[in-house]
């Protein structure tokens, strides 16, 4: 038998193996306690993998009241950044964390969600929800600017204040309707921006055809804060004793030009009209009955009188088609103007 094969392993106590484990497995289990509390409190403060704060474990609001629209907080977050979120949302995807001690615009009334509460704030640059409980009022350096003219978000579009014409207003959209929102302004709105919940932009373009806009009923909410842009044309048209009605807008073309979208029937419209002219740009298709008739189009950027020198067999009624040499020109012009518009008959 060799020295090794079949030696017995050296003896050792089994209380001393109880010993040695115990403290190894009480330490780890207070580690795994630990742990579990600490995932837990993050989780309750709104910590997400950044470090970045939303909200703290206590009720709506901690202490202080809800901010007033209009009024200047700075971000108070123990040294964290503090997250802007599309929607009032914990579940909504970050646009981005604000750094503590940054200025912020309240721009709407709060709103408690997922049993915390919520202000739309803005930096200027960037708009969204933050959870108040980290904002603290800013202190007041001489004039504070007035606060835009939001409401809560009730269904109801909020009414904005007019931005200068080409500048844009920041507010809560107070209705899930794009059309609504545009309607109940005082000034021309030419498009509406927000956030989606995926961080992206997405958009309405008044006028534009339904497949370019990405902003529609489906994914536009009361809740949502938005961008309204002013068109940047302001037409000015003399009062006269001109009657005014409401017309549908189309154009036509002789050239097609480089924008896809604004191509549709093709063109090749270049030769005489039914007045027996040669096309010109201010020349109208209209219904029979409109034939020889000038108008003018409210809004149209270029500020023209038309003439109904053409007609078609789809032309009926109040619509009018507007001649072209390029369709890139009309598909802009058509942009702006959108395909409904309020007309003045000049007699």
């Amino acid at each position: 038998m060799s020295e090794t094969a079949g030696r017995a392993p050296l003896p050792v106590p089994t209380t001393r193996r109880i010993a040695y484990r115990a403290p190894l497995l009480i330490a780890l289990a207070i580690g795994g306690l630990a742990l579990i509390a600490a995932a837990g409190h993050a989780q309750a403060a709104g910590i997400d993998a950044s470090g970045a704060l939303d909200h703290a474990p206590t009720p709506i609001g901690g202490d202080q009241p809800a901010f007033e629209v209009g009024a200047r907080v700075i971000v108070r977050a123990d040294g964290d950044c503090l997250n802007i979120r599309p929607s009032p949302s914990i579940g909504a995807v970050r646009i981005v964390c604000v750094a503590e001690g940054s200025l912020l615009t309240v721009i709407g009334v709060s709103l408690p969600s997922d049993g915390y509460r919520w202000a739309p704030v803005t930096n200027g640059a960037i708009s969204g929800w933050a959870a108040d409980l980290y904002l603290e009022p800013a202190p007041v350096v001489g004039a504070t600017p007035p606060p835009p003219v939001v409401t809560a978000a009730t269904g109801q579009p909020n009414v904005f204040a007019a931005p200068a014409p080409g500048k844009f207003r920041i507010g809560v959209s107070g209705t899930g309707d794009p059309l609504a929102l545009i309607a109940a302004q005082p000034f021309e709105v030419q498009a509406i921006f927000k956030v989606d919940g995926n961080g992206r932009w997405i958009f309405y373009l008044v006028g534009a055809p339904a497949f370019v806009n990405s902003l529609t009923e489906a994914n536009l909410e009361p809740t949502d804060i938005v961008i309204l842009k002013r068109s940047a044309t302001i037409t000015t048209i003399a009062t006269t004793t001109a009657r005014r009605v409401t017309a549908t807008l189309s154009y036509y073309y002789c050239q097609q030009g480089s924008i896809a979208a604004g191509i549709g029937d093709g063109g090749g419209f270049c030769g005489v009209m039914a007045s027996g002219q040669t096309v010109f740009e201010g020349a109208a298709a209209c219904s029979r009955a409109n034939m020889g008739q000038r108008f003018r189009i409210l809004g149209d950027p270029n500020a023209r009188t038309y003439t109904c020198a053409d007609t078609g067999s789809a032309v009926l009624g109040e619509h009018r088609d507007i001649f072209f040499h390029n369709s890139d020109d009309g598909y802009r012009w058509w942009l702006q103007v959108d395909h409904t518009a309020t007309i003045e008959i000049v007699e």
